[in-house]
């Protein structure tokens, strides 16, 4: 029997709304349940938990999202070149449109500037924004996560930091030498 056929339509409901945002409380507000509970209690219901994995089963389905493909757009950030973001012939910073898939998928932002053409009279006949900066993709960050996922950089709880243990005692001190 299929995880729908098991729950109620409020918890349909609350599966649907939880997926948006993964936000328990909002969730279970949403779906119309009362605003004093978390919705925890909803997600441990086992029903409601297959029926949320089936509904973002299908979300990565149909928006063809799987590691490969995140894997695939990490190692393009990894992987973008500096010389990716010059013409070969003027040396010229290239505007968006003419990157390449690998270096437009390393940008996170970048800096306009804007000219005012003007004809010969000088009227303003067009304004015309360029990139003159971008910003790339912490590459250091990126590469560490993409050594983790292919069991190249071993995370271990020996590389966590240890914690200080300090011991405080709360006893009378002594009054005179003699009771030490």
């Amino acid at each position: 029997m299929p995880p729908q056929s098991r729950i109620s339509e409020q918890q349909k409901l609350f599966a649907h709304e939880y997926i948006k945002d993964f936000n328990l409380a909002k969730a279970r507000i949403r779906a119309g349940y009362a605003p004093s509970g978390n919705g925890s209690d909803i997600l441990k219901n086992p029903h409601v938990k297959a029926y949320l994995d089936v509904l973002v089963e299908e979300r990565r389905d149909r928006l063809r999202i799987d590691q490969d493909r995140i894997v695939e757009e990490l190692v393009d950030m990894a992987l973008a070149d500096v010389r990716d973001f010059y013409c070969d012939i003027t040396g010229e910073l290239l505007q968006p449109h003419e990157l390449d898939d690998r270096a437009a998928r390393s940008v996170s932002g970048f800096k306009t500037q804007v000219m005012n053409i003007e004809d010969k009279e000088g009227s303003k006949v067009r304004k015309i924004t360029t990139i003159d900066e971008y910003k790339r993709v912490d590459k250091t960050k990126v590469m560490e996560t993409l050594m983790k996922h292919l069991g190249m950089l071993s995370v271990t709880k020996e590389d966590d930091p240890k914690p200080v243990e300090i011991n405080i005692s709360l006893a009378k001190p002594p009054e005179s030498e003699e009771e030490l």
